[in-house]
């Protein structure tokens, strides 16, 4: 069974010795049923998943691929072939890949928290304001203007913002949030979501209320 996240398109090919999901964008959460003969493969650029008997979330972002595994195991490799390489991850523990970090050791984290989707929420913890833009940026009907980022950066380490999603441009984001503490350093690509949920069904009533940054 494969559940799809938004702006997700895969393709589907089954075959009599394996079973193949290309993920062209977007993300997936896969509940595989055990089949020694036929091998799951998920394909993503020149990322790649293999999986006999597991349940495990793959989002792919541009050239950046994510793999959360819940219950079992899989094999992810990804990059060309003069830096090939593989990573066994189990139950609890993420990677990622991409052109310019190749495949991270797979590190434990909060499964739940990233397959949040499935409970109609956004769960996003230490993560950049960039990458929060980004994701929010699936679920809109338009896209969160790259310069909020730099206007967030200069604004405060702690601000609280009712933001309403069909607003959210950097102008908007100036008039919006309310500063405690100014920042003089600007320091957009490091500055971190610390900790935020946002039902997604506000994303279409356009209301995400109580936005924490740091």
């Amino acid at each position: 069974m494969v559940d799809l996240n938004t702006d997700t398109d895969i393709s589907i090919a089954f075959y009599d010795t394996r079973r193949t999901v290309e993920l062209h964008r977007g993300e997936a959460l896969f509940s595989i049923s055990h089949d020694t003969a036929r091998p799951f493969l998920v394909e993503a650029g020149d990322a790649r998943v293999l999986v006999t008997s597991t349940q495990f979330d793959v989002r792919r972002n541009e050239d950046r691929v994510m793999v959360a595994v819940q219950a079992g195991s899989v094999e992810f490799s990804a990059g060309p072939w003069w830096r090939h390489k593989r990573a066994p991850l189990t139950a609890g523990q993420v990677s990622v890949a991409s052109p310019r970090d190749g495949l991270v050791s797979p590190y434990p984290d909060r499964i739940e928290t990233i397959t949040a989707w499935q409970r109609g929420r956004l769960v996003f913890r230490d993560v950049s304001l960039s990458d929060m833009a980004a994701e929010l940026s699936r679920y809109l009907t338009r896209p969160i203007h790259r310069l909020l980022v730099i206007w967030a950066a200069v604004a405060a380490i702690w601000m609280m913002a009712a933001l309403p999603a069909e607003r959210w441009t950097s102008r908007s984001v100036v008039k919006s949030c309310q500063v405690g503490r100014f920042w003089p350093v600007i320091r957009s690509t490091i500055m971190k979501v610390r900790q935020v949920q946002i039902p997604i069904q506000t994303l279409a009533t356009g209301t995400v209320h109580h936005v924490i940054f740091w």
